[in-house]
């Protein structure tokens, strides 16, 4: 299914991002949001769709600063 799985792999492109960010937001900042959905299953993607956005932000600041170059540069010094 060419749609299933581009779905899932734009998800697994962030999932790190996603799995680092939903307990904030499902326990610290947001759960009178996350909770008032009162069923599992609509409570699921709205948290899901908060924890991309955020992530696709992340990246993009990421790619914006230039984060992935420093981490490169850091790494090859300490290899020397």
């Amino acid at each position: 299914m060419p749609v299933l799985n581009r779905c899932l792999e734009f998800i697994g492109k962030y999932a790190t991002d996603i799995f680092l960010i939903h307990t904030f937001i499902y326990y610290y900042f947001y759960p009178e949001l996350i909770y008032s959905f009162q069923d599992s299953w609509k409570i699921l993607p709205v948290l899901l769709g908060i924890c991309l956005v955020i992530s696709v932000l992340i990246e993009l600041f990421k790619k914006f600063t230039g984060y992935d170059k420093l981490t490169e540069k850091l790494l090859h010094m300490v290899r020397l």
